[in-house]
């Protein structure tokens, strides 16, 4: 699996989670659900994003090193 088509199975995964969240969250609405987004889902916001720049670099650097093997 390419780094690429792993950041894009990533970005669908969270928006998925994302989704099922609103859901959940519709009819789960109390202390223990407001902690579990502030200590669970909020967290993961920086640490995806970070981690999806990192994807991106690392498929960029992938390929020059392709192009300068060839």
């Amino acid at each position: 699996m390419s780094v690429e088509s792993s950041r894009t199975r990533l970005q669908q995964s969270i928006k998925v989670l994302m989704l099922k969240w609103d859901k959940a969250n519709a009819y789960w609405d109390d202390k223990v659900s407001r902690d579990f987004k502030e200590t669970v889902l909020d967290p993961l916001e920086p640490k995806i994003r970070v981690t999806m720049e990192a994807m991106e670099e690392m498929s960029g650097l992938l390929q020059r090193l392709k192009r300068e093997c060839e």
